[in-house]
């Protein structure tokens, strides 16, 4: 028996679905388990995907704007992977970049389950309904009168329009896959609604009533202890303990990667030192460009650390009493979990979303774009995370999330999907 999971996007996007996949390695270890991420996500999380998870490598999309012939072979390329991944396996569990998992296991007669670690706040396009009634009258006719069971234009509404989409369906055509939803042939075949699971805790987003019932909020999934085999490495782990207190995280992901030709990094890194030292705190920067590590170089900054590549947040936040991040869910969750205050700096889509939450929540703050963000911005952020209401409050908040198993109820859905 084999499990697939697909899933393109950041280390962030994958790591998620890599905690399903080993936990599902764990509970079930007669089970293949394949994971398909990119290759530069495969080489950064190598050690945290371990050697008992197959690995099937999609193509990185280039740094430069692409053309779109180039966006098409990409596009081609990452279907062919995906598909070639799911080669005999049973289950397709894909995320919200690897839409085109739902084709290939439809394709495959197999059942699928879509797992997203970030809420959904992007509704169908205003033109969506009117074009595809036009296009594809019976499936739109059929999607409103759905009997119950069938998926319907609830599903439709909060995500499966995706699946709509030309350049989806294009790549998917391109290798003998159907490129339209819920028709064969020329006939409209509706099934049972594909879950939607979604890995965030119920403590910082609700269930809505008006879902459908197939999404479910599951609940966070992330290690919840540290696996044996993530050592920290004993430079780092020296170098933690020789810092002095107190001590603030500093890491932006994928974001530092993405937006460094856009952000004064220079400017960034020297104005978060002068406010770490006008509130006599320290920090930890996790770097992962050169154009930020060479600042540290050139500047070195008395009151900031940093540190190449990843490490076990697990283990880190133990040693902090903040972080300083850009808003991804993963973490977010690992901050909460540890119990820690936050300073977000969101640099797009659902990152302001979490920012917001965080600071309603009253366990963080909204600090400005890093773009326009000041001395004063960052100083009064850091005395306020700093502060005794907002370290209580994200100890109380650590205690609800703490008493969740994300992963044992997303596996369950899983498990129930196999057996229909």
């Amino acid at each position: 028996m084999k499990i697939t999971f697909l899933c393109k996007g950041t280390r962030g996007d994958a790591r998620p679905l890599l905690a399903l996949a080993k936990q599902w390695r764990r509970s079930k270890p007669a089970w293949q388990v394949t994971l398909a991420c990119t290759f530069s996500v495969s080489c950064t999380l190598s050690q945290e995907i371990g050697n008992d998870i197959e690995v099937v490598k999609l193509p990185d999309q280039p740094a430069q704007q692409m053309s779109s012939e180039e966006l098409t072979k990409l596009l081609r390329a990452e279907v062919e992977c995906c598909l070639a991944a799911s080669h005999d396996t049973s289950i397709i569990v894909f995320n919200l970049f690897t839409l085109e998992g739902w084709f290939i296991a439809n394709h495959l007669s197999i059942p699928c389950v879509a797992a997203s670690p970030f809420l959904l706040n992007r509704a169908p396009p205003d033109r969506f309904y009117k074009e595809l009634q036009a296009v594809q009258p019976e499936i739109f006719d059929s999607l409103k009168h759905a009997s119950p069971g069938q998926v319907s234009m609830a599903e439709v509404d909060h995500w499966m329009w995706r699946l709509f989409l030309d350049d989806l369906g294009d790549a998917c055509a391109s290798v003998g896959l159907q490129n339209v939803p819920f028709l064969k042939d020329t006939q409209v075949l509706l099934p049972s609604p594909t879950p939607l699971l979604y890995g965030i805790s119920p403590s910082l987003l609700r269930q809505q009533a008006f879902w459908p019932d197939s999404v479910r909020v599951c609940g966070c999934w992330e290690m919840t202890s540290p696996d044996p085999q993530l050592v920290p490495n004993k430079e780092l782990v020296t170098l933690v303990e020789s810092m002095s207190s107190p001590l603030i995280f500093i890491g932006f992901g994928s974001m530092e990667t993405l937006y460094r030709q856009v952000i004064d990094w220079k400017k960034t890194v020297t104005d978060i030192n002068s406010a770490l030292a006008a509130c006599n705190a320290f920090a930890l920067w996790q770097c992962y460009t050169d154009e930020v590590r060479q600042v540290f170089k050139d500047l070195s900054p008395g009151r900031i650390c940093h540190w190449k590549g990843s490490f076990p947040h697990c283990w880190l936040f133990q040693h902090c009493v903040g972080v300083v991040h850009h808003g991804g869910i993963g973490t977010t969750t690992s901050a909460l979990r540890a119990g820690l205050p936050a300073v977000v700096c969101p640099f797009q889509s659902e990152q302001h979303y979490w920012a917001e939450q965080l600071s309603w929540l009253g366990v963080g703050v909204q600090c400005p774009s890093i773009k326009t963000a000041s001395i004063n911005d960052y100083l009064r952020s850091f005395k306020t995370i700093l502060s005794t209401p907002l370290s209580d409050a994200a100890k109380q908040l650590q205690l609800k999330i703490q008493n969740e198993d994300g992963i044992k109820i997303a596996l369950s859905v899983i498990e129930q999907q196999l057996k229909k």
